[in-house]
Parts: C-alpha cells; sequence; structure tokens
C-alpha cells in the first residue's frame, strides 16, 4: 500500500472512530477539538483528519486509549476494532463451529 492511501485508510479509520463516539461532527468543531484533546496544533489535527499524515505513535496510542480501540486496527486496520469487536468476534468463530446450532442459538449466543 503506497503512502497516499496509508494516511486516507488512518484518516478513514480516525474519522470513523469519532463518528462513532459523537466526537464533533466533522466541519462543525472536530479539528479544535482534536487539537485541543492532544495538544496538538490546529494544522497537524487537520493533516490527520484529512489524509495529509498519520500522527506520531504516542498520539495514535493516547486517541486509542481515549476511544478504546485497538491501536494496531486505529493504525494500520489490522485486527478487531476494539475488545468488543473482537469478543463478538471470537462468539461469531465458536457458533459457526457448532453446525447443528439454529439461527436462533446463535442470535442468543452472541
Amino acid at each position: 500500500m503506497g503512502i497516499k492511501n496509508e494516511k486516507t485508510a488512518f484518516s478513514n479509520r480516525l474519522n470513523a472512530v469519532f463518528d462513532w463516539n459523537g466526537f464533533a461532527e466533522k466541519n462543525q468543531g472536530r479539528q479544535t477539538k482534536l487539537a485541543a484533546m492532544f495538544k496538538t496544533s490546529q494544522q497537524g489535527a487537520r493533516k490527520w483528519l484529512e489524509d495529509e499524515a498519520i500522527p506520531r505513535l504516542e498520539n495514535i496510542r493516547l486517541i486509542a486509549q481515549e476511544f478504546d480501540v485497538h491501536m494496531e486496527w486505529l493504525h494500520y486496520g489490522n485486527g478487531p476494532i476494539s475488545n468488543y469487536h473482537y469478543e463478538v468476534g471470537q462468539r461469531i468463530h465458536k457458533a459457526r463451529e457448532v453446525k447443528s446450532w439454529t439461527e436462533g442459538d446463535l442470535a442468543s449466543a452472541l
């Protein structure tokens, strides 16, 4: 994956995390709030949000911690989004292994 694609993918994941968590809407203070929260310049925050730069690992770690997502997923898009998503994935995997489960059994197990 080229560096531009990596920046775009990171920006998409970062904006998605903010959308899921009701963090200031895009174009309605998100950049300002992000800059203040993670002690970076507004220009730096804009670059993260608009696929022009990827933050340093320490900032990625802080963002991941603040919004309860896995750092590996936020940075690279690898693995589950969060512990919750990991647990759901494990339950689905287990349910698929038990072929005699009905849809109702699967739904109640999740």
